[in-house]
């Protein structure tokens, strides 16, 4: 699990335990987060939704924009390894292509 807590177009997150400025959906339950709950999961960028959002993302502070992925990868690939590289770059072949 990561902090990141802005959007890919850097829009800070929203808290996933409150409903402002955008009502979180009723679907999404503590359970749904690897954290254990709303709460702790904080306003990080999180996937509760994993059968219909393919990666991390929040709902953003921005009124306008209800929600946005998370670019949860460096822009370059200095400092990538391992497991991580092929996290992201699955994660950049899914949301560039």
């Amino acid at each position: 699990m990561g902090s990141v807590n802005v959007s890919k177009d850097g829009y800070a997150c929203q808290h996933w335990a409150v409903d402002i400025p955008h009502p979180i959906r009723s679907t999404i339950r503590d359970s749904n987060f690897p954290d254990g709950s709303k709460q702790a999961a904080r306003n990080y960028c999180r996937n509760p939704l994993p059968a219909e959002r393919h990666s991390p993302w929040c709902y953003t502070m921005n009124k306008v924009v209800a929600w946005q992925f998370c670019d949860i990868c460096p822009k370059n690939n200095s400092g990538f390894n391992g497991i991580v590289e092929l996290r992201c770059l699955l994660y950049y072949a899914l949301t560039h292509a």
